[in-house]
């Protein structure tokens, strides 16, 4: 399993529940809008990267230990668009 993409979150980030993906990342996800799965602990939940390239939270930011301003998210790309995050404290 290979890490495709990490970030360390903003104060917005970690208070409005989203994730920026910056252009360069955005081809290792699916085309905007089009749903993905993200899988936490041995949890699954639906997702999609927005027109802004915001891939929103609020279904899933609860399941990770740590979401707040400084800790860092990693995505892990599996089989068939599934996306494993973990975070981290910084």
């Amino acid at each position: 399993m290979n890490e495709v993409f990490r970030r360390v979150l903003s104060k917005t980030e970690a208070e409005r529940h989203f994730i920026r993906i910056p252009k360069a990342y955005r081809s290792v996800f699916p085309p905007t809008e089009i749903v993905f799965k993200i899988k936490i602990k041995n949890e699954e939940f639906n997702a999609s990267v927005d027109r802004q390239g915001r891939i929103w939270t609020g279904s899933f930011c609860y399941s990770l230990p740590y979401f707040k301003e400084g800790s860092s998210v990693s995505f892990y790309k599996e089989p068939y668009n599934v996306f494993k995050i973990i975070s981290e404290k910084s």
